[in-house]
């Protein structure tokens, strides 16, 4: 096994760009979802001239989260000549880390 290519898609713009990650997508869904996730794996996949692809995106925090979407959800998605899928979780783990955390990291 052996890597061909990786993105680091923080923004909107980045995920349009990058992996061509539809706008309309973007908005009606927010670009943690488990449709954006497919369509970052989908990209990727034809961008790096892969044979799997995977693409995680999420709510790492401190802040940033909601009721609907909390601190810690992750969706992740595959793709391969097949199709793609994805699965969200919810990464407690990082909740935890965050209260670890020196008051002057939290910011």
């Amino acid at each position: 096994m052996w890597w061909n290519a990786a993105f680091v898609t923080y923004s909107n713009e980045a995920k349009e760009e990058s992996l061509d990650v539809p706008a309309a997508l973007l908005r009606k869904y927010g670009a943690v979802s488990d449709q954006v996730a497919r369509a970052m794996a989908d990209g990727a996949l034809r961008h790096a001239r892969a044979q799997l692809a995977i693409a995680v995106t999420g709510i790492a925090g401190p802040g940033g989260g909601s009721a609907e979407k909390p601190v810690g959800l992750v969706y992740i998605a595959v793709a391969d000549n097949r199709g793609s899928a994805s699965h969200d979780t919810a990464l407690a783990i990082l909740a935890a880390a965050k209260c670890a955390l020196p008051p002057w990291a939290k910011r």
